[in-house]
């Protein structure tokens, strides 16, 4: 049952016992009426001296609209007088209209008087009188009637004319089966929890054992009862209880059973039984096993070059001597050292015990030949920054002049194949000449991105050099090349170019030059890099180590 709850009272009615409306303000209320006079008529003389009369009785009377004449001279004179009793007409009825709305008329002369019925009030009873004004309901809503109001409980939880009693739902329908009530406005709710029921006032029995046998041990059974349930006992082999749980009786778990400690005791339902011994031991897991000496014939099996141990059921071979593979038990195998190439750079190996010896070439050192300082000569082009045409070059010979700005050049330096990290790159250049009206020049290096091959091919130069050592990684810059600078070697590190020359190698890798005024804006200027004959020069130095 949803909310099962008593609604009493919904709608309580409240009669007062003698509610007085005022039918009026007063008893009786008169109206006179414009021109109440009446016409005078044209009698004789004597009917006019009526009407004279009734003319000056007017003038003192009230004055009305039209007011009453100063004297009726004669009947036909009437219109201006305002007549008195004797002079005018009968005005007629004035309740005959039934001005009263909800009351009973009465009339007076020319006026009238409203008697209001109960609940109305106002001269013509036209006015309902409020009985919710008071807020008589205690709870709920008032709905005003005529003389006479009701009050809605609504779903306050609250009853009787006035919504003034408490609804005790949960008196009046408890929850069955211990659940706890709660009353809920002008209903209740049950809460069921640990009553072993549900439903809207735990009228249902929930039947714990339909779902995982109600948490009973599966060996056991489950028996469902109103608001609960029980568990069977543990089968026989087994302690515990349905509840709890059942463990089988182990008897294994005592002294292994009586079974050798080398074998297993297997636990079934009233006994046991011992497993074999186990390999390398002789004899039976009730009995008592006992170990068997491998070692003792054909050194257990192991190479001639190991050692065998004997061990509780087993033995155990060394390992092969250094220089050789394998294992003792598979058997020990010379390893060729030389297999895995170890000597790098060209290196020739020679297979020894255990070793390898390299005999390395040119400038590569160490035991895997791992080690070296690279010289790489370059083959220098370059051409000027005002002229679409590359300037005289002999080998490594760069001669060059550039107007205003820039003088630009690039080196391409072919990175042979090594094995190992680059740790250093610098870069070498000897100043042959220079004519300039600055005091000193700059000298910038960055990486060409320009393609190699394309730099090689070209015959003419084109903008891309410009937009290379515009744009290209910056490795550093050189100042201060001077007249005293001529004939000089200088060198720097190119640390940036670590990365470039690695991934160079074995093939060619440009690196552009470009000079500048360090004063003057515009001038005729020439620096010439070494002399093919000088070795010396246009060399990168690569610093090679282990990988």
């Amino acid at each position: 049952m949803a909310n099962l709850g008593i609604r009493l009272g919904a709608w309580s009615v409240f009669a007062f016992a003698g509610v007085v409306g005022l039918a009026c303000s007063s008893p009786h209320r008169e109206f006179t009426k414009p021109g109440d006079g009446g016409s005078g008529g044209a009698g004789s003389q004597t009917a006019g001296s009526s009407g004279r009369a009734a003319g000056s009785s007017g003038k003192s009377g009230a004055s009305s609209e039209g007011g009453g004449g100063s004297s009726g001279q004669s009947g036909s004179s009437s219109s201006n007088g305002a007549g008195g009793s004797g002079g005018g007409a009968d005005p007629g009825d004035p309740c005959e209209s039934n001005p009263c709305t909800h009351g009973t008329c009465e009339a007076n002369g020319s006026s009238y008087a409203c008697s209001c019925d109960t609940g109305y009030r106002g001269d013509n009873c036209e006015i309902d009188i409020d009985d919710c004004k008071d807020d008589p309901c205690t709870h709920g809503t008032c709905v005003d009637g005529v003389a006479t109001f009701q009050c809605d409980c609504g779903d306050t939880g609250y009853a009787g004319n006035l919504c003034q009693t408490a609804i005790k739902n949960c008196a009046q329908t408890p929850c069955l089966n211990r659940g706890a009530c709660t009353d809920v406005g002008a209903s209740r709710t049950c809460n069921c929890a640990g009553t072993g029921t549900t439903g809207t006032s735990c009228e249902v029995d929930i039947n714990e054992c339909s779902t995982n046998n109600g948490g009973c041990d599966p060996l056991t059974t489950c028996t469902n009862s109103t608001g609960g349930f029980s568990c069977g006992p543990c089968p026989s082999g087994y302690k515990g209880s349905g509840l709890a749980g059942c463990t089988d009786i182990n008897e294994c778990s005592t002294n292994n059973g009586g079974c050798d400690p080398l074998t297993t005791c297997t636990n079934s339902t009233g006994g046991f039984s011992c497993g074999p011994c186990p390999s390398g031991y002789k004899g039976s897991g009730l009995a008592g096993c006992t170990d068997i000496n491998e070692c003792s014939t054909n050194n257990g099996g192991c190479d001639s070059l190991t050692t065998c141990t004997n061990t509780g059921g087993s033995r155990t071979c060394g390992p092969c001597p250094n220089g050789y593979s394998g294992t003792g038990v598979s058997g020990c195998t010379n390893i060729d050292d030389c297999a895995g190439s170890p000597c790098k750079n060209g290196g020739t190996c020679v297979d020894g015990i255990n070793a390898a010896n390299c005999t390395c070439k040119g400038s590569w050192s160490g035991s895997t030949c791992q080690n070296a300082t690279l010289t790489i000569n370059a083959s220098a082009r370059g051409y000027y920054a005002d002229a679409d045409w590359f300037p005289p070059s002999t080998g490594n010979t760069l001669t060059g002049w550039g107007g205003g700005w820039m003088y630009s050049s690039f080196f391409v330096f072919p990175i042979p194949s090594f094995t190992g990290n680059v740790s250093a790159v610098t870069l070498r250049l000897e100043h042959e000449g220079y004519f300039s009206l600055d005091a000193s020049e700059i000298v910038t290096v960055r990486e060409v991105s320009t393609p190699v091959a394309t730099l090689l091919s070209n015959t003419m130069p084109s903008q891309a050099i410009y937009q290379d050592l515009a744009t290209g990684t910056q490795y550093g810059s050189l100042n201060g090349w001077s007249e005293a600078t001529v004939g000089t070697i200088r060198s720097f590190a190119m640390s940036g170019a670590i990365t470039p020359v690695s991934a160079a190698r074995g093939a060619n890798f440009a690196i552009g030059v470009s000079t500048s005024p360090v004063k003057v804006a515009d001038t005729s200027e020439s620096i010439r890099f070494s002399l093919d004959v000088e070795a010396r020069t246009h060399q990168l130095q690569v610093v090679v180590v282990p990988p």
